[in-house]
């Protein structure tokens, strides 16, 4: 669901000046999908992440009096998302679940012989490992895009950049990873 940015605005105003529950649930029907897409990516794990966009709308209800300082609504709430995810990930000690380690998997398992899913098993850490190679928010818009098939108009929105810089990340995630395994390729 989709709302005009005057729209929000005024759901922003009813929810920050007369506590309004019904501009809070509309808000929340507008940024759940997403939030929930951003929790996942961090936490991977559906009721974990129902949870976080649960306490990501909790602390808006919370903050709810200082709602109409806030610049830039959309990077507010995918933040508190953000930071609720990896705080739940710190917590997890023994989990590995770590956006760093997820391996992105963009390789169909077509082998039909021992050897040949050998070499694809291999093709496929050195893939990783050069992903893991990246620059931080290089690897971040890659596996957002590769991995979570999301728009790249997505992407920009959650990480607050234009779609331009989106799209020169992956350009340089593209070609450093052809650089990469280059060797590997032949």
């Amino acid at each position: 669901m989709e709302i005009s940015s005057e729209r929000l605005k005024q759901l922003i105003y009813e929810l920050s000046k007369n506590n309004s529950q019904d501009a809070l649930k509309q808000i929340y029907l507008t940024f759940y999908p997403k939030l929930f897409r951003l929790a996942i990516y961090y936490v991977r794990v559906k009721a974990t992440a129902e949870e976080i966009v649960s306490d990501t709308f909790f602390s808006i209800w919370q903050q709810r009096s200082q709602l109409l300082e806030i610049h830039d609504f959309n990077a507010f709430v995918y933040q508190i998302t953000r930071n609720i995810s990896i705080s739940y990930l710190r917590k997890q000690t023994s989990s590995n679940k770590n956006i760093d380690s997820a391996d992105v998997d963009i390789f169909f398992n077509s082998a039909e012989t021992p050897e040949s899913e050998l070499i694809s098993a291999e093709l496929m850490r050195n893939l990783n490992q050069a992903i893991e190679k990246l620059p931080e928010k290089c690897k971040l818009v890659f596996k957002l895009i590769r991995e979570e098939n999301l728009k790249y108009k997505e992407v920009a929105s959650m990480l607050n950049i234009s779609i331009k810089t989106v799209e020169a990340h992956i350009s340089m995630a593209v070609l450093k990873l052809r650089d990469i395994l280059k060797n590997d390729l032949k």
